[in-house]
Order: C-alpha cells, then structure tokens, then sequence
C-alpha cells in the first residue's frame, strides 16, 4: 500500500510574456462549465494600485480639508496619494500632522516587517519565526485595523461618497472594467462574478457599483447606526486621541485575508469547491496562492510572486496561468481586436502563449524539487500532529481572554459603565496578554512555521524554474 501523498505537481502552467487583454485571457480560462470567477481587488483590478491603502488616505484628507473642498480639488489632483494645498498652508500641515498620527506607525511596521522582510531568503525566514505561519497575514492586520479604526469616525454613506470619487481618479489604471465583465456575462451568462478582498465594507460596496459584479467579500464588522464600530483592539500604538463612540464585539470582525478569504468564499457559495471556478489575483507577497488548492484555474496578473507550480495532492486544479495586463487606457487597439477575434470564436489568448509546460514536462524539470517539496511537506504533518496535543493549555488560556474581552467590550458598549476609561485600560491589559499568549503559542509551532517558509521557498523555487530565458 502505498503512502499518502501531500503535494502534486500542477497538470499544466502558461506564461504568457506579451499583454493580455482581458477578453483573450477570459477566452483561455473561462469555459462554459465556469460557475464562479473570483478576482482579488488590490493590484488586481486596478494595476499597482492598493486601494484599500489609497482610501485611507483619502480619508485623512477629506477629514482635514473637508469633503465639498475635496471635490472640488479633484480635478486637479490626478491620482496622487497625497494632497498638499500650499494655498492653505495651516490646512495642509494639520493634514500631514493627521497623516503622520495615523499611519505611521502602521506604515512603518507594514514597510519592514512586510515589504522589506519579504525580499530576501534570510528576512523570510525570520518572518515566519516570528510571526508564525502566515507572517503576512499578520503583519497586515496592523494597518487594516488603523484603517477600521479610522472608518469608525465617518458615517458610511459619507464613507461611500468618498470611495466613489476615488474610484473615478483611479479609472486610467484599471485592468478590468464593467464593460470587461458585462461582454464575459454575455459569452457565459450563467457566469458568477466574485470580488473577495481584504479592504473594508465601504471600498468593496463601491466596487461591487462600478463593476456591477455578483457578490462581494469583505473584512467585516459591526454596523451600528450607520456606523462602522471601532475594532477592539484598542491600543497605544494606534495612537487614538479619542474614546471609541461603540467597539465591534470581537467576533463580529472577521478578517477576509490569506486562509481565511477560502472560509468565507465557503461560506457564501457552499458548492464553490464542487463545480468549475477561477481565480485571479496578482498574488503580492504569496498571499493568495492559497487558491491555487481550491480553483479549478488560477491566473496571476501582474505579478512579483506568481502562483507555484506545485499544490496540494487534493487540489482540484488543472490549470495555472501567468499574465502580464495593461490598464484599459493603455490598450490601445489591441482591445478591440480582442472583442472582434472573441466574437468569431477565435482564442487570441494562444498567439500570446511564451511558454506552454504540460504534466509530463513539468515533472521532468521539477520532479526532484517536487519529491523534496512533498518531503518537507510530509514531515510538516508528522509535526503537526504531534505539536497538536501541547496546544490545548494554550488554546484554553486564550479562550478565556478572548472571553474577558468579550464582556469588557459588553459592558463599554452598554452605556451603563460609571468608569469608560478604566475599561479601556483593562481593555488594553487583557490584549496584552492575548499578544503574551500568542507569542508563546508561535515558539512552541516555531517548527512549524519554519518548515511552512522551507516548503514555500522551494515553492517558489519551482516557479522561477519554469520563467522564459
């Protein structure tokens, strides 16, 4: 009887080296038998661009030169991040001092244990010591949080107006469009279009407008009278000047990011991993190659760490795609041309086609990576299910904060507290003990989290092996 494997190697990849249009790449991957079509939303719809990240900045300017004077400003702001108004020099250095209060400690912790972290073998490595498993999902719940916080202050629908204008500055750069979407729904009209991203409730509701898509997911969290509630992490490093109007009970915010966009894509479309799907994100950071182990086809856009070639031994996948994309203003005719060969059922999508690898192929360039990749693999589960036993004391002390927190947040929320401030200080006293626990809990899956960075590294190995010379 032979063993169980843990990993595969992919049936087929396509790098495609020469820009796709949007139909040609819906012409290769999208079949008939297509029931969902899931696309990340930062640097994916719109190309190098984080919109969840822009929002929070528009918000800081729109808060300290105020709205009606930000619409009016737009026309001449192009796309830029930030707004100075050298006209109003006492408005403009109370936007930085806001800015600065905000987002720089977010900032900062995201550019070096994020972005600078993520570029090197060894910075890696130390990563997933520290952090545990996923160290970018980690690290990225910093900034979102600062960005919940910040949500809190505005009603939505103010917030909506806000990203909608937005949206619009950011029109040159977008990859797909409505127009886009709407001649696929023509072609596959039983064709359900998803949006699963990590920004926030006001920023995916925008989108879901302009892009007129079936479904959106989001990092959620509690509505409250037209408000987004603060997150419960209320903490010095946040610098908040004041007290939270309401806190969010804690199980009320669910992060859409890493494993967790698998859960809620489940959750929403039960039969997602039983019929045919496709996903596509430009994949920043390996965020998102978690796909590649529930979709039926996955594409890469634009992408500096493109999907890898080998995925789970259950994954249903078939087919992976690298893609490079122009933003609709940069096509020029080639989008045309597009429509017209789509139209007459031709596939322009193979003419592009730089490198073409299939089953066979691939295990001959990668069959002695691929067997180091399932070793490492089969020795992360053996761990795995002997580590599983010591993390009960742990899971059931951070059962009980969680629960504490739970009750402190009741009891703010209740307006009956004679005392607010002494339940944020004890607020603040049981997240660090939460952080103490949480720490303790990655050294003692330390070995874990290493051999999780091994396989990855190799992973990505395997990727770079299959680039055109």
């Amino acid at each position: 009887m032979s063993e169980r494997a843990f990993t595969r190697i992919v049936d087929a990849v396509q790098i495609h080296e020469q820009p796709l249009t949007p139909e040609q790449l819906f012409a290769r991957v999208i079949t008939d038998e297509t029931k969902y079509l899931v696309l990340d939303l930062d640097r994916t719809i719109h190309r190098g661009i984080n919109i969840g990240e822009r929002f929070g900045w528009e918000l800081v300017a729109n808060q300290t030169y105020g709205i009606e004077y930000m619409q009016r400003a737009d026309e001449r702001r192009g796309a830029s991040r930030f707004f100075f108004d050298w006209r109003s020099p006492l408005r403009s250095g109370h936007y930085l001092a806001r800015g600065l209060r905000l987002w720089a400690y977010p900032g900062l912790y995201y550019f070096f244990f994020g972005k600078l972290a993520s570029r090197y073998a060894w910075t890696r490595r130390l990563q997933h010591r520290y952090f545990g498993q996923e160290p970018i999902r980690e690290v990225q719940t910093i900034p979102r949080v600062a960005l919940m916080h910040h949500l809190s202050e505005l009603p939505l629908e103010p917030l909506r107006r806000i990203m909608r204008r937005l949206w619009r500055r950011l029109a040159p750069f977008q990859v797909f469009t409505r127009d886009d979407f709407e001649r696929l729904r023509r072609r596959h009209p039983r064709l359900r279009i998803i949006i699963s991203s990590a920004s926030p409730q006001p920023v995916l509701e925008v989108a879901a407008e302009e892009l007129g898509v079936d479904g959106v997911i989001y990092t959620a969290i509690e509505e409250h009278d037209g408000f987004l509630s603060s997150p419960h992490h209320y903490e010095w490093r946040y610098l908040l000047l004041r007290r939270p109007r309401r806190i969010a009970p804690p199980q009320s915010l669910q992060h859409n990011a890493s494993l967790a966009k698998r859960v809620h894509l489940l959750e929403r479309y039960p039969d997602f991993c039983e019929v045919e799907t496709v996903g596509i994100s430009d994949t920043a950071y390996g965020e998102d190659h978690e796909w590649a182990n529930f979709c039926t086809r996955v594409v890469d856009v634009n992408s500096p760490t493109p999907f890898p070639p080998v995925v789970d031994a259950d994954s249903p996948l078939r087919e992976l795609h690298s893609v490079r994309m122009l933003p609709h203003s940069e096509r020029g005719d080639s989008a045309g041309r597009a429509v017209d060969s789509a139209a007459h059922g031709e596939e322009p999508s193979r003419r592009a086609v730089t490198a073409s690898f299939d089953r066979d192929t691939l295990q001959r360039k990668l069959g002695a990576l691929a067997q180091h990749i399932e070793s490492l693999a089969r020795e992360y589960h053996e761990r795995a299910s002997v580590l599983a036993a010591s993390r009960g004391e742990i899971e059931a002390e951070l059962a009980t904060i969680r629960q504490r927190i739970e009750a402190i947040v009741a009891d703010y929320n209740s307006g009956r507290a004679a005392k607010p401030n002494a339940l944020l200080s004890s607020l603040r006293q049981a997240l660090t003990q939460q952080r103490r626990l949480q720490r303790r809990q990655a050294r003692l899956l330390r070995p874990l989290a290493l051999l999780k960075n091994a396989i990855r590294e190799d992973a990505t190995l395997s990727r770079a092996l299959l680039a055109p010379a």
